[in-house]
């Protein structure tokens, strides 16, 4: 999902810089007009994917803080220069190209796992198939053999304490300094 969120960021902001680029466009009216078209992107996607609810709710969130700021800053009053006008254009178009690319991969992707594209028998079928293949792969399975792993006999030794002496206390103290200066 956050990448999902990225893409749909993504395609908003290349199509406020394509927007902006017009000339004697204001940034707010680019906000604008960028924030309509993602609520008609989302409104494009069909209603049974299950990502088309989850785009809806990121759009409308967007909306609610994207519209707060056109109201509220003061960039929402600036133009850009004719000279960078090329730049940002081809920038927002080559944005939006990409991130519609990846939101609509991202919902095909939806689509065929939630099974939209298939018909109910097709469903069963591969149900089926697929209880099959589950029951071959556990007939054709080694049987379970236990290893005696808990009896006594492999159970690791007990070890005699050993007396920490002077020296070996300084040693292991030098030791873990070393490790805490690498």
């Amino acid at each position: 999902m956050q990448d999902m969120k990225l893409q749909l960021h993504n395609m908003y902001v290349g199509l406020v810089c394509t927007y902006w680029a017009q000339q004697d466009t204001k940034m707010g009216t680019a906000k604008q007009k960028a924030l309509q078209q993602m609520q008609s992107f989302s409104k494009t996607i069909d209603e049974k994917n299950p990502m088309a609810q989850e785009i809806t709710n990121r759009v409308a969130k967007m909306s609610q803080s994207v519209s707060k700021q056109i109201m509220t800053d003061k960039s929402s009053e600036m133009v850009l220069d004719e000279k960078l006008a090329k730049k940002y254009k081809s920038f927002g178009e080559r944005q939006v190209e990409q991130s519609k690319e990846r939101l609509n991969n991202m919902i095909q992707r939806a689509k065929k796992s939630a099974h939209l594209d298939m018909t109910p028998e097709q469903i069963k079928a591969k149900e089926a198939a697929t209880k099959e293949q589950d029951m071959h792969a556990k007939r054709n399975a080694d049987p379970y053999r236990a290893l005696q792993t808990n009896a006594p006999k492999n159970a690791p030794r007990p070890v005699a304490p050993q007396k920490l002496t002077q020296e070996m206390m300084i040693q292991l103290f030098m030791q873990q300094r070393l490790r805490g200066a690498a």
